[in-house]
């Protein structure tokens, strides 16, 4: 039987229908992959940002979509990744995204530069339209494992302090164990993120990217990432300057996440900030439904 529908809505208190509104909003993980836009006359370097559908709250009626744009911006999904004039137009699509809930997951990344530059880009209203509101931001492990400092060269990770200095809205870094097919999903709002999976005797913990040997250098590189910065150079410096300029900025921090496919609206989150994310739910199955024999049929017995 259908459930009956509730008539009664706009009756309830407007505090608890905006309440009702904001329970609506659920987390998604925006896909965010570099590409090339390629013409002849020019190549451009682009982020392809992809989210699904629109966010169901958008698009009920007048008041949920006056309370949805509250907490959701609307940024450009094919944005150049430098600032310089093209012969290639600047894209209009956009896509929703709300930042309070939202992941922003770079699948691959360009020179870590030029990725700088594209956050500068995307966090002003302006151009981008995020109004650097951005909290939480995600990398593949794979992608961290290759820029891993050499020894005589440069670290590259030291960009983070930069990032983090250009943009003090972020909250977490979200090193992602991804061995799913997130990157050329055709529907990334079926995924979500999960916990790791536990890792078993043989020190693995679902595929390539999610072995203890992975989670053990992750850790050694992050931990105390932003607590004791090690290093030198202009962007560490930038860092310690802003954080002796705000005694009350919260320090973002790195934690290790996994990205499943799970069904539409199972959510890890549940809108709960990613720190605090639950186990994998586990859904009952329903149970089988068994014939009553007292109003069963029976069938006459066969003559002897």
């Amino acid at each position: 039987m259908a459930p009956k529908a509730f008539h009664c809505f706009r009756k309830l208190p407007i505090e608890l229908r905006l309440r009702i509104w904001n329970l609506m909003m659920v987390p998604r993980v925006i896909r965010a992959k570099w590409d090339n836009d390629v013409t002849e006359r020019d190549i451009v370097q682009v982020y392809i940002l992809a989210a699904g559908a629109v966010p169901q709250v958008l698009h009920i009626c007048k008041e949920s979509r006056k309370e949805a744009k509250r907490k959701y911006c609307f940024i450009k999904s094919h944005l150049q990744i430098l600032d310089r004039k093209t012969s290639i137009p600047s894209s209009p699509k956009s896509i929703w995204a709300n930042f309070d809930i939202d992941t922003l997951y770079f699948v691959n990344i360009p020179a870590v530069v030029n990725f700088l530059s594209y956050m500068r880009r995307l966090s002003k209203k302006k151009i981008g339209g995020a109004d650097k509101n951005i909290k939480y931001i995600a990398f593949p492990a794979c992608v961290l494992d290759r820029l891993r400092p050499i020894p005589g060269m440069p670290s590259k990770f030291t960009n983070f302090y930069r990032l983090v200095v250009d943009l003090p809205s972020i909250k977490k870094i979200i090193i992602m164990l991804d061995n799913s097919k997130f990157e050329d999903e055709k529907y990334p709002e079926y995924y979500s993120l999960s916990r790791p999976q536990p890792i078993g005797k043989n020190g693995r913990g679902g595929g390539r990217w999610g072995s203890k040997g992975v989670r053990d250098k992750m850790s050694a590189m992050f931990d105390d990432f932003f607590t004791n910065p090690k290093g030198e150079g202009n962007d560490i410096e930038a860092f310690k300057k802003y954080k002796d300029k705000h005694p009350d900025w919260v320090l973002p921090s790195f934690i290790i996440l996994s990205i499943t496919k799970t069904p539409k609206h199972d959510y890890a989150g549940d809108g709960l900030p990613v720190d605090k994310i639950p186990k994998k739910r586990v859904t009952a199955r329903p149970k089988k439904t068994t014939k009553n024999l007292t109003t069963a049929k029976l069938r006459p017995a066969k003559p002897q």
